[in-house]
This record gives C-alpha cells, sequence and structure tokens, in this order.
C-alpha cells in the first residue's frame, strides 16, 4: 500500500480525539512519508468530513494524465460504506460495498485509525465524482491520489536514412534528459534527442533521466538508395509500353544514378527514347528536383523489356532522402514495324 501524505497527520489526530483515543501518540508526532515523487494529490481533506448515516456524501475531483488512481478512506476504525465513482455527466463507473470486517482494512499509525484504499489501474483525463455512503454517522478523512505516470521514449524503434535525422522525444519526464549513442559512427544524438544518422549499420540511443531510469530506442541507419520491384511483360499491359526506374543512389562523385527498365507490350520493335524528364518527388509528393534527359537510342523487341541508366550530375541533384521518395520517368518513343 501507498504512503500517505505529510497533511494527514492532522486529519487522524483529529480522528483520535473523535473517536476518545488518547491524544499523545508518537507515532502521530511525525509526519507521513509522503513519495511526493511519485503521486500527484487530486484531493484531500482540509479538516475531518462529516457522513450523515445512509446519505450520500459526494467529492469531485479532475485527472489531468492516465496514471493509476487510488481513493483512500480513513476512519477511526473500521466502518462499513458503500461507495460509487462516477463520471462527470452522471455515469457509473464503479460501484461496491465494505464491511467493517473487510479484510483489506489496514491499521494505520500502529492501529490508532484505520485506512480503506479503492486503487485503479488507469483513469481517463477528465472529471469524476467520489461518493461514499456510510451506515453509521462519523467522520473521516480522503485523500484521492494518481500515480505519475512513468517516464517513456516516443519510438522504440527508427529506421533513418543515411545522412538524415529523426527526432525522440521522452513523454512524462523525470528532470532533464541525458542522452547518448552506443555507437557515434553509426548515428550520434544531441541534447534534444534528434539522432543524425552517420552509416549504415544499428546502434542502441539511451535516455537515462534524473532518477537513473534508462530509455532506449535501436536506431537501423539504412543507405540512401531508391528501389523498386522489377517488373517484367507478364506485369504489365497487353498493348503498352512501359518505362520506370527501378533503382537510383548517388555514387562517388555525387552524381545520381539512375536504373530503369523499358517493357515493350507492342508488335512493334522499340528504336529510342526522346523527350525524357525524370523527377524526384518526396514522401509528401512535392518535386525536390528534375532533369531533363532529351533522347537515348535503345532497342526492345516486340513483348521483350530492357534495361538502362540515365545519371543525372552532381550540379542538378538536390538533397532527398531516397528511400521515401517517388522517382517519375516520362518522355515519348520511337518504334518500326
Amino acid at each position: 500500500m501507498k504512503k500517505l501524505f505529510q497533511q494527514i497527520t492532522c486529519l487522524l489526530l483529529a480522528l483520535m480525539l473523535f473517536a476518545g483515543v488518547a491524544t499523545a501518540h508518537p507515532a502521530l508526532v511525525k509526519a507521513a512519508n509522503g513519495d511526493d515523487d511519485e503521486y500527484t494529490t487530486l484531493y484531500s481533506s482540509s479538516s475531518l468530513e462529516t457522513a450523515t448515516a445512509g446519505v450520500a456524501k459526494s467529492h469531485t475531483f479532475t485527472t489531468k494524465t492516465t496514471g493509476a488512481l487510488y481513493i483512500d478512506l480513513i476512519f477511526s476504525q473500521p466502518t462499513a460504506f458503500s461507495f460509487q465513482l462516477k463520471a462527470a455527466n452522471g455515469d457509473s463507473i464503479d460501484y461496491g460495498t465494505i464491511s467493517d470486517t473487510d479484510e483489506y482494512w489496514q491499521p494505520y499509525y500502529e492501529g490508532t485509525a484505520y485506512i480503506y484504499e479503492l486503487p485503479y489501474k488507469s483513469a481517463a483525463v477528465g472529471t469524476f465524482v467520489f461518493e461514499l455512503t456510510t451506515l453509521v454517522d462519523t467522520s473521516y478523512a480522503l485523500v484521492i491520489d494518481q500515480g505519475k505516470p512513468a517516464a517513456s521514449i516516443s519510438n522504440t524503434n527508427i529506421k533513418i536514412t543515411e545522412g538524415f535525422t529523426d527526432k525522440l522525444t521522452i513523454q512524462n519526464p523525470s528532470g532533464k534528459i541525458k542522452w547518448s549513442s552506443s555507437n557515434n559512427k553509426i548515428a550520434t544524438v544531441n541534447a534534444k534527442g534528434v539522432v543524425s544518422a552517420k552509416k549504415t549499420g544499428s546502434c542502441i540511443i539511451t535516455a537515462t533521466t534524473e532518477d537513473n531510469t534508462k530509455l532506449k530506442c535501436k536506431v537501423k541507419v539504412r543507405k540512401n538508395v531508391y528501389t523498386r520491384t522489377k517488373h517484367t511483360n507478364a506485369d504489365a499491359d497487353n498493348g503498352s509500353v512501359t518505362a520506370y526506374i527501378y533503382k537510383a543512389s548517388t555514387d562517388a562523385s555525387g552524381n545520381l544514378v539512375c536504373k530503369f527498365r523499358v517493357i515493350n507490350n507492342t508488335g512493334n520493335t522499340i528504336t529510342k527514347l526522346s523527350d525524357m524528364r525524370i523527377s524526384v518527388l518526396n514522401e509528401k509528393k512535392k518535386t525536390v528536383f528534375s532533369y531533363k534527359v532529351g533522347s537515348k537510342p535503345i532497342s526492345v523487341s516486340s513483348y521483350k523489356y530492357k534495361d538502362g541508366s540515365i545519371t543525372i550530375p552532381k550540379s542538378a541533384v538536390k538533397k532527398c532522402d531516397l528511400v521515401k521518395a517517388d522517382i517519375r520517368f516520362t518522355g515519348e518513343y520511337n518504334y518500326y514495324g
């Protein structure tokens, strides 16, 4: 059972006085050890609450996260009660009846008071009403706490193209985050969680919180290469000519080498491609750059296919994540038949 907060000490003393218990119990002199870093108090009785037998007493509280919920009721002795947890619109979420002999009553401060805890693994964000109905006239204290959500990393696995970046974030961080990479030759990470891909391979990015929680993300760096499936005549429409780029990558000099395939499903022989243009679009389908090729001699027999290559000079190439790109190849063809 979680520990309660310091402000409950005076309420417990008041409960003892209400019940006629001795006033100088040493356990009440020291403050309760509250785990302030683990819980957020959503509701806490500022003074003793008064319950009239058979009359529902309502308590409203609001959650801002989805952490586990703990509703603690403190009486001078075990007391039979019923409860209902409702949403702000009145819809019932949970209800029940607890007897004064229930096995989950726990002595608090060496038996000078008793506590009953209603735990919930999670709670939605919103406003709620907790209703309490006792079978006798009595006084009590109520504390509603919510466990602070554990820190988590935005991704546990990411793929980044060589030469590009991605950003990792931490949800519910506890203080300052320290970032590190298991291999800076593969990928580095800065103080803001921005991961920079250096060369192909895999490494682990670790975010360490102030309470020494380590959150890890596996990073795979891939080559900046555009690839598409290589089709044959059986995959193309009959009576048509299909031409497309199936692979593109930069060479050592920074030129973009585009390999294309022409599928000829006509009764004629193709002799030349003309008025060709290669357009490179990013993942948002926006054109990054385009290059006019002109014409290129090529012989493709009827119902055959042939591959070719076009090199776009470095001066015409702009930086683009080719893995996520779309490369379009347009133009005309000449034939004889």
